[in-house]
């Protein structure tokens, strides 16, 4: 089964990748969707789990708002070595195997390489999507449905899922039936008359 990684940063696109995460959670399963408070585990470095879900995951999505670099009073939060969106897609890069799928928020545009540290500026050069809610909600969110779609056909995982699943009940049935059996037979034992001599 696929598993996926959303990178987000929660004051900048929150909604719309909830709205990817319930997409992805129809087709694939919400165990098999990562987004940051629904997947981290309190009491745990948030840095490791991030690091350890993108290494499981095949695909990495990342959103990318009009303030995704975090523009604040003092700079970019992006700029920072702590900052987790940072961390993710770094985490994302360095993986080998896995695709990125960076999606544009709102019209945005994708950042320039000068303006992000150098670590991550390789995601400026990944095929993007348009996500944009405020014109065309439905239409680009199958758009991305879509692409997905055609790098991990969900109807395999679906079929492979459903025989899973009547193979699991088919076991338990007949496990039932031995039982009953099984009861039904020491019950009779116990219930034939004894003939003392």
């Amino acid at each position: 089964m696929p598993k996926f990684f959303i990178s987000y940063r929660r004051d900048d696109s929150r909604i719309e990748s909830w709205a990817i995460y319930d997409l992805l959670s129809k087709y694939y399963g919400k165990r098999n969707v990562f987004i940051d408070v629904a997947g981290i585990k309190a009491g745990r470095d948030f840095r490791s789990q991030i690091t350890e879900a993108i290494n499981q995951c095949d695909l990495i999505v990342v959103m990318i708002g009009k303030n995704w670099e975090g523009r604040t009073d003092q700079g970019l939060r992006i700029s920072s070595p702590d900052d987790f969106v940072r961390i993710e897609v770094e985490a994302a890069l360095k993986k080998d195997g896995s695709p990125i799928l960076p999606i544009l928020v709102s019209d945005r545009k994708m950042p320039t390489a000068e303006g992000l540290p150098e670590c991550i500026q390789p995601i400026t050069f990944q095929h993007a999507l348009e996500f944009r809610p405020q014109l065309d909600f439905e239409r680009d969110k199958q758009r991305i449905l879509k692409e997905i779609k055609e790098r991990f056909p969900p109807g395999i995982w679906q079929r492979w899922r459903g025989v899973a699943v009547k193979t699991m009940i088919s076991t338990a049935l007949i496990a039932v039936l031995a039982i009953s059996m099984v009861l039904i037979f020491l019950t009779s034992q116990n219930n034939e008359p004894k003939f003392t001599p």
